[in-house]
């Protein structure tokens, strides 16, 4: 478990390191009931769609949007219709 490196010197053995994961190892987005990935950022949640590789690329491009409290910016190539455009 721990070693003694030094005279009050303590370390972790190196079997205790493996299998635990940090924060910043973990997927940052989790599994909703409805099936999406969703994060919650300053109290609200946000949903990024079912495919999990698709749903972290779109979380990666507006984290830093979401998390200034700043709006997302529309992709003007979105295949998307208005209701003015029907």
């Amino acid at each position: 478990m721990y070693q003694v490196i030094a005279k009050g010197i303590v370390a972790m053995s190196n079997s205790d390191k493996k299998g635990h994961k940090t924060r910043c190892d973990k997927f940052p987005l989790t599994l909703h009931p409805t099936g999406q990935f969703c994060k919650k950022i300053k109290g609200k949640l946000y949903y990024f769609g079912n495919d999990k590789k698709l749903a972290l690329q779109r979380y990666l491009e507006q984290a830093a949007y979401l998390h200034s409290g700043k709006v997302v910016p529309v992709d003007e190539k979105s295949s998307d219709l208005s209701i003015s455009e029907l």
